[in-house]
């Protein structure tokens, strides 16, 4: 991903229900809003703009319809994504970050935002590769990365998972690494 692009995701707030995540921050209304939803973890996704490809609005929330069709059986809230002249409806999915990946890929999203209660909000790259790279884990042609390193993190207690070492979040057969 273009460092321009990361650094859009990192200046942008992604808000549902009142509660606004930013990526490396820490946000009580946030940890709030995943408890009202039965879980310790979700994450922010959307179907606009496939790879960052500005769509027409009707395609973007034809593809929305499809992404809430595709998870309606998990709890979610729907919210906004904003940056500077860039806005896209989003959803906060109660899931874990593999279920999350894959959603990403399915959707064609070069990135998620993964929230867990008690931590900051984090960037996951979901990375397009040809051919397919080593790496701690990958899908055939994809691989997921975590932004930032794992190891200042409180919850990076790293397990070995389908002979990969990964860190606070396990995506077997993927993996995370600090990029």
């Amino acid at each position: 991903m273009r460092a321009s692009l990361a650094a859009a995701y990192r200046r942008t707030d992604y808000e549902v229900a009142g509660a606004v995540a930013r990526i490396g921050r820490r946000n009580a209304a946030v940890d709030a809003l995943l408890r009202r939803l039965g879980t310790r973890q979700g994450a922010f996704t959307t179907a606009w703009n496939p790879f960052s490809r500005k769509m027409p609005r009707g395609w973007n929330e034809r593809m929305q319809a499809r992404l809430r069709e595709a998870t309606r059986r998990l709890p979610m809230a729907e919210g906004w994504g904003r940056g500077r002249g860039w806005a896209e409806h989003s959803l906060l999915i109660a899931t874990d970050p593999r279920r999350a990946a894959v959603l990403a890929r399915r959707f064609r999203q070069n990135a998620i935002v993964l929230l867990r209660i008690g931590a900051p909000a984090r960037l996951l790259t979901v990375v397009r590769m040809s051919p397919p790279q080593a790496g701690l884990g990958h899908l055939p042609g994809w691989q997921v990365r975590m932004t930032d390193d794992l190891r200042r993190s409180p919850f990076a207690r790293s397990r070995q998972v389908h002979g990969g070492t990964v860190g606070a979040w396990a995506f077997p057969p993927m993996g995370c690494r600090g990029a």
